[in-house]
């Protein structure tokens, strides 16, 4: 499988998870019932730059074990 197409998988599984824990955090710290919505501005920066570093080094860690 070609290493992009690892790198984009692994970023949408990630971000996704990234934003299912955002917003259980959110609905925690409100008191409030679950509700998916999309952070704006610098919290989906944040959320974005920190799923972009860990698909690097899982993209990188697959790319060595996989002997490329």
């Amino acid at each position: 499988m070609p290493i992009l197409t690892v790198a984009v998988v692994t970023f949408g599984v990630f971000m996704t998870e990234a934003l299912v824990h955002y917003n259980t955090g959110v609905a925690a710290s409100n008191g409030t019932q679950f509700k998916f919505t999309i952070p704006s501005g610098d919290e989906l920066v944040k959320l974005g730059t920190i799923v972009g570093v860990a698909t690097f080094i899982s993209t990188k860690l697959i790319d060595r074990l996989e002997g490329r």
